[in-house]
C-alpha cells in the first residue's frame, strides 16, 4: 500500500482489484468467494514497491535513512487506521449495544500497535464465541503483517547489498546486485517452505504471521530485481513488448482466477496462495515494460489510489451490518458500501494526503517518530479510558452474560473435546442398574437437547449416555471446519471409533442430532452418509431418533436482546427476529427423512416447530423465554420449558413403531408433569 518513485498506473489498478475482491467477498457476494486473496495480492506489491524504494536509496549517496523510512511509514499508514479506529470506537456501543461492544472491541489496543495478527494467529478457538469472528478490527492482522516486515526488511536489504558490494577483486555494484538477487530468492524458497509446514500444522498461524508471508514480499522484491527499471549499471532481463502484454494478461487471469474460483474451505495460504502470488508477480513483471491498459484506467487508478482508506473502513461498516442482522438485504449492503466509499474518499483527503505528501508531512524523522509513538500511547490510553468510563456495563453481570452460559449441566463434565482430541468419553447419568439406556450422540446442536432427556428417559428406569463433540455431524464425511481452517480429521476419527464397536454401548434408543450445514455437504452426502451412520446405529439399537438441526438466525440472540432492553427497557419481539430461516432446514431435514425411511426403527423427531413456529425465528419467544445463547445454539431454559410437548412427540414416534419391544418403551417415558426450569429473570 506503498509507492516507490516510479508511476505505475497499472500497479493502482492491481491495487483496485485487491480491494474490491476483498470487500465483495466480505459482503457475502459468492460468486468472489475467493475475495481474501487480494491480500495476497497487497502483499506482492508491497514487497515490489518497498524494495524498489529501498534499493533506490542505497544506490544514491547519502539517502540510506532507517530513520526516514520508517518515519514514512507511519506518516503513511497511522493516521488514516487512528481515525477509523476513534470512529469504531464511538459507534460500536451505539450500534450494538454495550457488551456486544465491549466483546467486539477486544484487539483494539492490538491494532492500535500492528500487532493484531499475533493475537488471532495465537488465541484459542473457541467454538461457541461467536462474536471473536465478528471482532471490528480483525482485518487490522494484514496491516501488523505488513508493519512487522517493514521492521526487518530494510536490514536485511543493507545486508545483502553491502556484503555483496564488498565481495569479489571488483567491488562492483554488479557483484552487490547478484548478492541482493540470490537473497531473495533463497527467501522465498525458504519462506514458502515453512509457510507450507506451518500452514500444515496450524492453519491460523500459517495465515496470519509474518514469517509465514514473508516469501510473498520476497517474490515482489525478486519481480523488482527482473525488471529492466531497476537502479543498476549493470543491464538485466529485459523483455518485449509482445512478451510483457501476454505476462500481463496471464498475471490477471491467474488474479480473477483465484478470486472466482478460491474459496474458504481450501487450506489457506498454503500451496493455493501460488496463483494469486503468481498472478500478482506477471502483472508487474510485464507491465514494467508494458503495462496493461485495463488496469491504467482512471476509474481503475482512483480506486487503487484510496485502497487503504477503503480496506480500513470496509470491515467495521460490514461488521456492523451483519451484526443487525441485515446483511441479506442487497440495497442495505449496496448502501453500506456506497458509504464506505464516501468515508475512504474523504479520509484520503483530509487525513492520508495532509500526512503523506501534504501540508502536514514532516520531513524531520526523529521528530515525526516521537510524535508517531506520543500519539500511539495517547490513543492507546485514551480507548483504554473510553472503554471504562463509557462502556460501563459489567460483562459478568449483564443479562447477555446469563443468557450466553445458559448451557447444559453436561458440559462441565468434559466429554465434548471438541476439537482437541479423537478420544471417545461417554457422559453419563443415571443408575448403573437401569432396566434401559438412552445415548444421545452428535455434535453441538445434539448437545443443546439434552436436559430433555434425562427429564422424559427418568432414572431409574433409564440410565443416559452422551456422546457429542462440537462441529461433528453424524454423517459418513470428512467435514472442513472453518475455525481450525482444515479438514475436521480429529471429527471423523472419533466417530469412527464410535460406530467401529457400536453394539457395546447397550442403548435401547439412540437420540442423534447435527446441525443443518447449508453449504456443505451435499445432498448425496447428507442422504448416503447419513445412511451409512444409521446403518450400524439402527443394527445395535431398539429405535433410533434422527433429529435435524435448528434453524439458526441471522444476528447475535443475546446482544439484540441486551441492546433491546437498554433502549425500550423491555424486550421486544419484534426487535429480534430472523425472517423466513426455514427454507434450508426443510430441505435437508427432507434429506435425513430420505436416510431413516431406509430403516424400520429410524424415526425423524423434527423439533423445529418448537424453535421457530411458523418460518420466522425470534430470539424471544411468545411465553418470555430466551431462545438463543448465539445465533444458532438454544439456551438451555428453553429447552426445559418444552420438555412435556417434546416428550409427546418422542412417544408418539415410539408408539408408531410395529415392533412390540419399541412401543413397549413408551410406557417408561416420562410424558406427563415434567419439571421446567423457572422463567428468565427478563420476563
Amino acid at each position: 500500500m506503498t509507492s516507490g518513485r516510479e508511476t505505475r498506473p497499472d500497479l493502482q489498478g492491481v491495487r483496485a482489484l485487491a480491494v474490491v475482491a476483498v470487500m465483495l467477498a466480505h459482503a457475502g457476494f459468492e460468486f468472489v468467494s475467493g475475495g481474501f486473496v487480494g491480500v495476497d495480492m497487497f502483499f506482492v506489491l508491497s514487497g515490489y514497491l518497498i524494495t524498489a524504494r529501498l534499493c533506490q536509496d542505497l544506490e544514491t549517496p547519502g539517502q540510506w535513512s532507517l530513520q526516514a523510512f520508517y518515519a514514512r511509514r507511519m506518516q503513511r499508514l497511522l493516521p488514516a487506521l487512528l481515525l477509523v479506529i476513534v470512529v469504531t470506537l464511538v459507534f460500536a456501543p451505539l450500534l450494538l449495544g454495550q457488551s456486544q461492544a465491549l466483546a467486539q472491541l477486544g484487539s483494539t489496543e492490538l491494532a492500535l500497535t500492528y500487532t493484531s495478527n499475533l493475537y488471532f494467529a495465537f488465541r484459542e478457538v473457541d467454538y461457541f464465541d461467536e462474536l471473536a469472528e465478528l471482532d471490528l478490527f480483525l482485518h487490522t492482522w494484514s496491516l501488523g503483517v505488513e508493519e512487522q516486515f517493514y521492521l526487518f526488511w530494510p536490514l536485511v536489504l543493507l545486508f545483502l547489498f553491502r556484503t555483496g558490494a564488498t565481495k569479489g577483486p571488483s567491488g562492483t555494484p554488479g557483484n552487490a546486485w547478484q548478492r541482493l538477487g540470490k537473497g531473495l530468492f533463497a527467501m522465498l524458497l525458504f519462506g514458502l517452505g515453512f509457510s507450507l509446514y506451518l500452514t500444515s500444522q496450524s492453519t491460523y498461524q500459517g495465515f496470519y504471521l509474518m514469517p509465514s508471508r514473508i516469501w510473498q514480499f520476497a517474490l515482489g522484491g525478486c519481480v523488482f530485481l527482473l525488471s529492466c527499471r531497476r537502479p543498476s549499471s549493470m543491464p538485466f532481463l529485459c523483455i518485449s513488448a509482445r512478451v510483457s502484454v501476454a505476462l500481463g494478461w496471464a498475471g490477471l487471469a491467474l488474479l480473477i482466477g483465484s478470486v472466482l474460483l478460491l474459496h474458504s474451505r481450501l487450506v489457506y495460504p498454503g500451496l493455493w496462495a501460488l496463483l494469486p502470488s503468481l498472478g500478482t508477480a506477471l502483472v508487474i513483471w510485464g507491465g514494467s515494460s508494458h503495462p496493461l491498459a485495463l488496469l491504467s484506467h482512471p476509474v481503475f487508478v482512483w480506486v487503487g489510489d484510496r485502497s487503504y482508506s477503503l480496506y480500513l473502513w470496509h470491515w467495521p461498516a460490514l461488521i456492523f451490518l451483519k451484526s443487525s442482522g441485515r446483511e441479506d438485504d442487497l440495497m442495505l449492503v449496496f448502501a453500506v458500501l456506497l458509504l464506505v466509499i464516501a468515508l475512504a474518499a474523504l479520509s484520503y483527503k483530509y487525513v492520508e494526503l495532509p500526512f503523506w505528501k501534504g501540508r502536514w508531512r514532516s520531513r524531520d524523522a526523529k521528530r515525526t517518530l516521537c510524535f508517531t509513538l506520543l500519539v500511539m500511547l495517547l490513543t492507546l490510553c485514551g480507548a483504554g479510558y473510553y472503554r471504562s468510563a463509557f462502556l460501563t456495563v459489567d460483562a459478568q453481570a449483564s443479562p447477555s452474560h446469563a443468557w450466553r452460559h445458559d448451557l447444559p449441566q453436561i458440559y462441565a463434565q468434559g466429554c465434548d473435546q471438541r476439537h482437541h482430541s479423537d478420544a471417545v468419553m461417554p457422559c453419563m447419568a443415571g443408575p448403573d442398574d437401569a432396566s434401559h439406556r438412552v445415548l444421545i450422540m452428535g455434535d453441538s446442536i445434539a448437545l443443546q437437547w439434552y436436559s430433555m432427556v434425562p427429564e422424559i428417559f427418568a432414572a431409574p428406569q433409564w440410565k443416559t449416555l452422551v456422546l457429542t463433540k462440537s462441529s461433528c455431524p453424524m454423517i459418513d464425511k470428512d467435514m472442513f471446519y472453518k475455525k481450525i481452517g482444515k479438514t475436521f480429521e480429529v471429527c471423523s476419527r472419533w466417530r469412527n471409533r464410535i460406530l467401529a464397536d457400536f453394539e457395546r454401548f447397550r442403548a435401547d434408543v439412540v437420540i442423534i442430532g447435527s446441525a443443518s450445514y447449508d453449504d456443505d455437504p451435499y445432498e448425496t452426502d447428507w442422504v448416503d452418509g447419513s445412511a451409512r451412520v444409521l446403518e450400524k446405529v439402527a443394527a445395535a439399537a431398539k429405535v433410533v431418533l434422527l433429529v435435524p438441526g435448528t434453524p439458526s438466525l441471522t444476528f447475535d440472540g443475546p446482544g439484540c436482546l441486551e441492546k433491546s432492553l437498554e433502549t425500550h427497557g423491555a424486550i421486544m419481539r419484534s426487535d429480534c427476529v430472523s425472517k423466513d430461516r426455514m427454507g434450508y432446514v426443510n430441505r435437508i431435514s427432507d434429506y435425513l427423512r430420505q436416510a431413516a425411511s431406509r430403516f424400520a426403527n429410524v424415526h425423524l423427531l423434527d423439533l423445529n416447530s418448537l424453535v421457530c413456529p411458523g418460518a420466522d425465528c425470534y430470539a424471544y419467544s411468545e411465553d418470555g423465554q430466551v431462545v438463543f445463547r448465539d445465533s444458532q445454539h438454544l439456551t438451555d431454559t428453553f429447552v426445559r420449558s418444552r420438555t412435556t410437548a417434546i416428550a409427546e412427540k418422542i412417544k408418539s414416534l415410539l408408539l408408531q413403531n410395529d415392533a412390540p419391544e419399541v412401543a413397549s418403551l413408551a410406557t417408561a417415558l416420562k410424558v406427563t408433569g415434567v419439571t421446567s426450569s423457572p422463567k428468565s429473570e427478563s420476563e
